[in-house]
């Protein structure tokens, strides 16, 4: 494997890039929880089981719209709380049906969208915090320089190393984010 790939190589190179990186360490967390979180809540059975629509259009083409309605409340899916909605108010006849089945709908997305600001405020965060990193890291080997009088190109690339760390470590978090 990779030297990159060993855990003590990546905590010194974490070390490495200086305080910055815990932030963004912070963003790579919240990051993956999200991930997580979205994951489970966007499985395809939450959204639109299978069986579920199935069963719930079999009864409705049996025009059994009231047990179909009571069918719908059993299930936790996005398409059950779309349908219990549509199906209540085309029992009662309701001439405003395609504009309440449309605000379910609207409510629904809101769930659908949970969490995706987050995700956007880590995509861009990200980065800014790797090249705030970077430019502290770049000031410090110039103010070295001055202090020390070297031009040692030795001593530049390993400041600049340590610099570029968390630049790295920041696309790394956004882009998957």
């Amino acid at each position: 494997g990779s030297v990159i790939m060993e855990p003590t190589y990546l905590i010194e190179f974490f070390k490495k890039g200086g305080l910055v990186m815990y932030p963004i360490l912070a963003c790579s967390v919240i990051m993956f929880g999200v991930a997580i979180e979205r994951f489970w809540n966007l499985r395809k059975s939450r959204i639109l089981p299978e069986r579920f629509i199935n069963d719930v259009f079999g009864l409705l083409r049996n025009g059994k719209f009231n047990d179909a309605q009571i069918f719908c409340k059993t299930n936790n899916s996005v398409i059950a709380n779309i349908l219990t909605v549509t199906i209540e108010h085309f029992i009662k006849k309701n001439p405003d049906l395609r504009k309440l089945a449309s605000e379910q709908c609207e409510r629904e997305f809101i769930y659908l969208d949970k969490h995706i600001p987050i995700l956007s405020a880590i995509t861009g965060l990200a980065p800014l915090l790797g090249f705030y990193g970077t430019v502290i890291g770049m000031i410090q080997v110039f103010q070295k320089i001055e202090n020390m009088g070297t031009t040692n190109i030795k001593f530049l690339s390993g400041g600049i190393y340590v610099a570029i760390i968390t630049t790295a470590f920041g696309l790394t978090v956004a882009i998957p984010s």
